[in-house]
């Protein structure tokens, strides 16, 4: 359970809140390849793909992108 409350953030905004586009990027600034989602669906604006950043700093993992 612990864990689970450590991930919720991080979830909402990579799943629920940003979607594919939340998703692809949370997978670049962990050294993954995300990419840049297709069209019709945008990239994410440097502010938030900021927020997911530190989000997953906060859990003390690795940002590599």
């Amino acid at each position: 359970r612990q864990l689970q409350r450590q991930l919720h953030t991080l979830a909402l905004s990579v799943g629920t809140l940003h979607g594919v586009a939340g998703f692809k990027a949370a997978l670049d600034l962990l050294g993954l390849r995300g990419g840049a989602p297709r069209e019709p669906l945008a990239s994410l604006a440097p502010a938030v793909v900021a927020e997911i950043r530190q989000q997953i700093v906060d859990l003390g993992l690795p940002v590599r992108g």
